[in-house]
């Protein structure tokens, strides 16, 4: 018998393992916004399994986990948030999976090496601007190809395609705003989610509430905000999509403003703008065409 010959169970075991390798179970992820959602399945594909909490058309602000949620975030491998303070429950997360799971938060890692103004670093809303979102893009890349090293390669390919789709929404976007006189770049809405797209396109908004939608507008700065729609003759307000338009519409009386249409804000809406691309894209052009 040669020596050197694999014995046929030597074979046998080694196909085994080569199988089990192939057919591995994809890395579970949980992701706590709609748009960290789709980037994660762009960029990991087949490789990772992802379970959303929050959908499309719900308010990351107030969403508050469910058991069941919570039973899922702790068999992740990993948790994806959006960091900046949009989810107030992290701490009941992470001390439901005992601090197990690796817990990563988009906006502070962005902000981290910002030198954005102080403002726009405390605006959670950092999908607002295209270059954070290829920003995070890299930031989950790096991420699973940690988990899954033999699928970095895959993993980096993805992310390089989404960036290049992303940075033609860029181009396109600068085009569609370049329409619109810099004078006229004043954008007022029902909250302050806006302040990376302002800083992207050089407008300047002008929020009714604060950086949560749930919070309440006094009536000095309503009065305030209508004095300013007038002197600076601005046009169009806007609405969201979440957000009730009771006091936008109280304002468009008193100002003779006139509805400038819905913006998404907080993340993905759904049917037709349930990508982050045709969101993006149904935001600017309700911008551009309500303030020209």
């Amino acid at each position: 018998m040669n020596p050197f010959r694999p014995s046929f169970i030597l074979l046998f075991l080694l196909g085994i393992l080569a199988h089990k390798a192939c057919n591995a179970d994809p890395i579970k992820i949980i992701s706590l916004n709609s748009v960290i959602t789709e980037i994660v399945s762009d960029v990991g594909g087949d490789k990772i399994s992802v379970i959303s909490l929050i959908k499309p058309d719900v308010d990351p602000h107030s969403f508050e986990p469910t058991a069941a949620n919570l039973r899922s975030a702790a068999s992740a491998n990993l948790i994806i948030a959006s960091g900046l303070g949009v989810e107030s429950y992290l701490s009941k997360i992470k001390e439901n999976t005992n601090y197990r799971v690796e817990l990563i938060c988009i906006g502070d890692k962005l902000n981290s090496s910002s030198v954005d103004s102080k403002k726009q670093n405390l605006d959670p809303h950092w999908w607002q601007s295209i270059d954070s979102v290829i920003d995070a893009t890299n930031i989950i890349a790096d991420a699973l190809s940690r988990l899954s090293p033999s699928n970095s390669t895959y993993f980096q390919s993805q992310a390089q395609l989404k960036i290049l789709k992303l940075k033609e929404l860029k181009v396109w976007s600068v085009n569609e705003v370049s329409k619109l006189p810099e004078n006229k770049r004043d954008l007022v809405t029902s909250h302050d989610a806006f302040s990376r797209f302002a800083r992207d396109f050089k407008f300047r908004v002008h929020p009714i509430t604060g950086l949560s939608p749930e919070a309440e507008p006094n009536a000095k700065d309503i009065a305030s905000l209508i004095d300013l729609i007038r002197s600076a003759n601005i046009k169009s307000v806007f609405i969201e999509n979440r957000i009730s338009p009771k006091i936008t519409e109280g304002i468009i009386h008193d100002t003779g403003a006139q509805l400038g249409g819905t913006l998404y804000a907080d993340g993905l809406g759904s049917k037709e703008f349930s990508t982050y691309e045709s969101m993006y894209r149904h935001n600017v052009i309700t911008i551009v065409e309500g303030l020209k």
